[in-house]
Order: C-alpha cells, then sequence, then structure tokens
C-alpha cells in the first residue's frame, strides 16, 4: 500500500523518482525506486524527510490510515463546503451584486 501512495505522490507532483529523491536528501533514486517498487518499506526517518520535504502531504495518508493526499484545506472539497457553510450561517447568506442583476 505505501509503494501505491509515494507513487501517487510522485504522480500528483509530476516528478521522477530522482527528484523525489534528492528532496529528501538522497543522492541517488534507488532508495524512492525500491520504495516505489516494493522492494523495500521506508523506514521511519526517511517517512520523516519526505513529510519535511512535502509539508503539504498528509502523514496518515503514508499509512493507510487516511484517504486524503494532502493536508491543505485548499484540496479537500467537502472541508472547503464546510468552511462555506460556517461562514454563511455566522454571516448571513451573501447579498445581492449591487446595480440590478
Amino acid at each position: 500500500m505505501i509503494a501505491e501512495r509515494f507513487k501517487a505522490i510522485m504522480d500528483h507532483y509530476g516528478l521522477s523518482a530522482a527528484e523525489m529523491a534528492r528532496a529528501v536528501g538522497e543522492s541517488r533514486p534507488e532508495k524512492v525506486l525500491n520504495i516505489i517498487h516494493g522492494k523495500n518499506k521506508p523506514t521511519y526517518s526517511t517517512l520523516e524527510l519526505f513529510i519535511k520535504a512535502y509539508p503539504d502531504i498528509n502523514a496518515n495518508y503514508l499509512f493507510g490510515t487516511e484517504d486524503n493526499m494532502l493536508r491543505s484545506l485548499k484540496h479537500d472539497k467537502a472541508g472547503i463546503r464546510e468552511a462555506i457553510g460556517i461562514l454563511e450561517g455566522y454571516l448571513g447568506p451573501p447579498s445581492p451584486p449591487v446595480g440590478g442583476k
């Protein structure tokens, strides 16, 4: 499962294995390739470096406990809808535009 999730993140950012490896301080892409191909599982320190390199990635997504890849609200449509609902409840419905239509 973690292999597929690493691959999904790589695809999301449009990265090569070498680019992803450099982002976590590795000079060779083999470490990332081995994770993506399921040959090796990432160590805790590798996961920690990866999460620091890509802070908008949901760490729980990597561990398979959540399905949302990104932590950011701007990418979470349900969260945006909920935030809009809260704001509308607090402020009231939006006013019609000035000048007619």
